[in-house]
């Protein structure tokens, strides 16, 4: 996600909020800045792992060493911000919304290398985060229904339809969404048992299927192409 889609993103986020629970500048100003430097990270990580400079390959990793210290800076504000937040006073309504915001802080940075102390780190934070929400395990699926507003369905395929797909994902397996979008259109055969996102607001269904996500354009068929 690049910074311009995350900044518009974000203003819808904190719109819907701010009209539903007292949320303080600090607060607002904290999640900004936290997820901003992520992205960044993320970015200048993908630029390391694809240089093959050795020279510029060195530069590129002083200047993530560098980074990080900025990146635990606003991980510690976001903390701080988040604690000082009036939870109790969030309506039933608002609780979705926060729901997103931690959904999002879980993916936080991606580790190096499965076993590091920054995966175990995430990996704790993320434990964490879900135990005090009562979601244990929650999946990708869930997640990605939760980020967008959409809903989740047991369906029954075996026919085929006209789909998108990317296996390009975020940290915490959710699919990159506009990559879908800007995949060419090509005919799949649907699994026979799935899980689907019904996404009402833009018209899509999404879904995962031997390690791709595939996102059906709704406004393509009158009916569903499966059944839910």
């Amino acid at each position: 996600m690049d910074i311009t889609t995350f900044k518009k993103i974000l203003a819808e986020e904190i719109h819907s909020v701010l009209n539903e629970a007292s949320i303080t500048k600090r607060f607002t100003k904290a999640v900004e800045a936290y997820r901003t430097i992520q992205v960044k990270q993320q970015e200048l990580r993908k630029k390391f792992v694809a240089e093959k400079d050795p020279k510029k390959k060195e530069a590129l990793k002083q200047s993530l060493i560098s980074l990080h210290k900025k990146v635990q800076k606003a991980e510690s504000d976001f903390n701080s911000a988040l604690k000082s937040e009036p939870i109790d006073d969030l309506t039933e309504k608002s609780q979705g919304l926060w729901a997103n915001i931690h959904a999002k802080r879980k993916r936080g940075e991606k580790p190096a290398k499965k076993g590091s102390k920054a995966h175990k780190k995430a990996v704790k934070a993320a434990r964490s985060i879900n135990k005090s929400e009562g979601k244990l395990n929650e999946s990708p699926t869930d997640i990605l229904a939760s980020d967008i507003g959409g809903k989740v369905y047991s369906a029954t395929g075996g026919r085929t339809a006209q789909a998108q797909k990317t296996n390009k994902t975020f940290d915490d397996g959710v699919p990159v969404l506009k990559n879908i979008a800007r995949a060419k259109k090509e005919t799949v055969k649907l699994p026979k048992k799935f899980k689907v996102v019904v996404d009402e607001r833009y018209g899509w269904y999404y879904y995962f299927d031997k390690g791709y996500w595939y996102g059906i354009d709704k406004k393509k068929y009158s009916t569903p192409p499966f059944e839910y």
